[in-house]
């Protein structure tokens, strides 16, 4: 077991740079990592752990992370997110 066992990380960029290796590293280490990034492609290829989400969470209104929220709201304590991009608020 890793470190992060049993724990969810959220991370946003997951798609390639620090965010998809920030994503690889918690999952290596247990955590299950929500991956959300605007491009789905590069979302691919991700380890298990990981739950892919291709959406803008900028975009409140497109269906795709509405989603991506709901998924987030009943899987992290909504006072631990935290996006340099934006405040979310359940």
């Amino acid at each position: 077991m890793g470190r992060l066992a049993g724990k969810i990380a959220l991370v946003t960029g997951a798609g390639n740079g620090i965010g998809r290796g920030c994503a690889e590293r918690f999952a290596a280490e247990g955590a299950l990592v929500l991956a959300v990034d605007r491009e789905a492609a590069a979302l691919a290829g991700l380890p298990d752990g990981c739950r892919p989400f291709a959406c803008d969470l900028l975009d409140e209104a497109g269906p795709a992370a509405v989603g991506a929220m709901r998924a987030i709201k009943h899987a992290l304590d909504p006072k631990n997110i935290m996006n340099p991009g934006k405040i979310f608020a359940f």
